[in-house]
């Protein structure tokens, strides 16, 4: 029964984890018998089952109960959870300066049509945005694949220079080898 409700709701069981003797591990003893039990757990979610460091019984605390004080050390490091967010496409800016007046024509077109229409703000806005999103829908900048190859074409490039600079050198270093056997005759 606890084993299904951890996997329903993603918890771990941290007192089985640790190594302990077993007068550490005993949490619960009924009055009059000899025989104890584990019956106390900590859970703790999935995602913080690293921030457990110790969890152990208390035997000999200072309640009135059969049971032992459990307790867990924990060693807590807030992170912050980075979600991701589609990115908006970036736009040529010189292309836009350049082509200026058609661009305006074009916004002031669509907007006079949508200027007729009437509803809620936000209806409104959502017509603005399309508008401006389609004007300049072919002002954007090459995608990353068409960068990745003019990078790629611009290395290779400086390999070859790479290579006959190499290439030299080594030139060189025969002339200078040759020079000084020639000196050695």
């Amino acid at each position: 029964m606890l084993i299904d409700v951890c996997e329903r709701n993603g918890l771990t069981v941290t007192k089985t984890w640790f190594k302990m003797p077993k007068r550490r591990l005993n949490t619960c003893k009924a009055p009059g018998e000899w025989r104890r039990h584990q019956l106390d757990y900590i859970l703790v979610k999935h995602r913080f089952r690293n921030s457990v460091k110790d969890v152990k019984t208390l035997p000999g605390g200072d309640i009135d109960s059969d049971h032992n004080l459990l307790v867990a050390k924990f060693r807590n490091r807030l992170k912050k959870i980075i979600r991701f967010q589609k990115r908006r496409p970036r736009l040529d800016l010189e292309k836009l300066y350049a082509q200026r007046k058609s661009v305006q024509e074009t916004l002031e077109e669509k907007l006079g049509t949508i200027e007729g229409e009437s509803g809620n703000a936000e209806v409104q806005w959502n017509n603005i945005k399309e508008c401006m999103l389609d004007t300049i829908s072919d002002l954007k900048l090459p995608s990353k694949e068409v960068i990745k190859g003019k990078i790629e074409g611009r290395i290779e490039v400086t390999r070859r220079r790479g290579r006959r600079c190499k290439k030299m050198l080594d030139d060189l270093g025969d002339r200078k080898g040759y020079c000084h056997l020639k000196r050695k005759l």
